[in-house]
């Protein structure tokens, strides 16, 4: 018995977007060129790879696989947004949520919105002086 796994290409006029799950014509669809995957015409970018699959510099130290997705890398979205610590680091394990190895999708989820939560804790015991102002 063969390991090999067979990629079965659809039967079917009509596919379901892996990631919108739109369905559309087969015709009108576009199937990954990396992983096979088959996404609706605005759920794929110019270059016929998958979002998943674009990997933008990666790099084991700064810029390790679980967060080397899409076409910003989540720390230079982080410094951009100007985003204070707690809600930087729910962006960071919302952003490697299932992606990273022997890390589960949940315990990603639950880390972020305990981030969220002190975020939310901080501003209620201690202000920043901007929303000081703003209240007054």
């Amino acid at each position: 018995m063969s390991d090999t796994t067979v990629k079965i290409e659809p039967a079917t006029k009509k596919i379901d977007c892996y990631s919108c799950h739109s369905v559309t014509d087969k015709e009108e669809s576009v199937k990954c060129l990396s992983c096979g995957r088959w996404f609706c015409s605005n759920c794929i970018n110019r270059d016929d790879i998958c979002y998943d699959c674009i990997i933008i510099e990666y790099h084991p130290i700064t810029n390790p696989k679980h967060y080397a997705v899409g076409e910003i890398c989540t720390i230079d979205f982080i410094y951009d947004k100007q985003l204070e610590w707690c809600l930087g680091q729910a962006v960071k394990y919302i952003v490697r949520a299932g992606r990273k190895e022997a890390t589960p999708f949940e315990d990603d989820i639950h880390k972020a919105i305990d981030y969220l939560k002190r975020s939310v804790e901080r501003r209620r015991i201690c202000p920043t002086s901007k929303e000081t102002k703003q209240q007054v």
